[in-house]
C-alpha cells in the first residue's frame, strides 16, 4: 500500500515538474512577450497540493506455524532397542528430505535405510518411501550394498520431548526407538 501511494506521488511530481518547465527543446528559454495581450485572462489560481491519504495499516497476518525442521544427526537412546548404536541423517527441506538411517550389526555389517519423503504439515510427521540395504565392508575397504528390502514405507515424528519416533510399517525396526538431536 505504502509503495503504492510513494510511486503515485513520484509520477504526479514528475509531471508537475516537466509542465512547468518552459525550455525549448533546442535549449533556448522561451520569449516573453513585452506587453501582456489585451485579451489575456487573469492566470487561474493554482490548486492546492494533493496530499496522499494518511495509509491505512494492513493488520499484521498471524505467524504461520513453521514445519519442524527434522535435518541433522539423531541417535537412538542409550535406553532404546539399539543401546545408542542406530543413528539417522536427515538433509533437505521439508518439501523433500533425505533420510539414511544406519544400525551396525557387526564391525563389517551395517543396516542401512535410504528413505525420501515431505512433511505433512496436518500429521505433524514426516511419511517416507525407501529401501532398506545391508552394507557389508569387503577386505580392502570396499562397500558391497545389498538389496534386502525395496518400497518400504512409515513416518518419523516427532513426541512432545522432541525426541523422533521412528514408525516402519514393513519391518517394525524403529519399534521402541527415541532418536535424540546431536546436533
Amino acid at each position: 500500500m505504502k509503495r503504492k501511494i510513494i510511486i503515485c506521488l513520484l509520477a504526479a511530481a514528475l509531471c508537475a515538474l516537466s509542465a512547468g518547465c518552459g525550455a525549448k527543446p533546442d535549449g533556448s528559454s522561451p520569449s516573453v512577450p513585452q506587453t501582456p495581450p489585451e485579451t489575456q485572462e487573469p492566470p487561474a489560481p493554482e490548486p492546492a497540493p494533493v496530499q496522499a491519504p494518511e495509509p491505512v495499516s494492513e493488520p499484521e497476518p498471524a505467524p504461520e506455524e513453521e514445519a519442524a525442521d527434522l535435518t541433522g544427526t539423531w541417535r537412538d537412546d542409550q535406553r532404546g532397542t539399539s543401546g545408542g548404536r542406530c543413528y539417522m541423517e536427515i538433509t533437505g527441506t521439508s518439501d523433500e528430505y533425505t533420510i539414511d538411517i544406519y544400525w551396525g550389526s557387526s564391525a563389517r555389517e551395517t543396516h542401512h535405510w535410504q528413505l525420501f519423503g515431505a512433511y505433512d504439515e496436518a500429521a505433524k510427521a514426516l511419511p517416507y518411501i525407501g529401501t532398506h540395504f545391508l552394507d557389508t565392508t569387503l577386505d580392502g575397504g570396499n562397500i558391497q550394498q545389498t538389496v534386502m528390502l525395496k518400497g518400504l514405507t512409515g513416518t518419523l515424528a516427532l513426541d512432545s520431548s522432541g525426541a523422533l519416533l521412528w514408525s516402519d510399517d514393513n519391518e517394525q525396526t524403529g519399534e521402541g526407538m527415541a532418536f535424540l538431536r546431536e546436533d
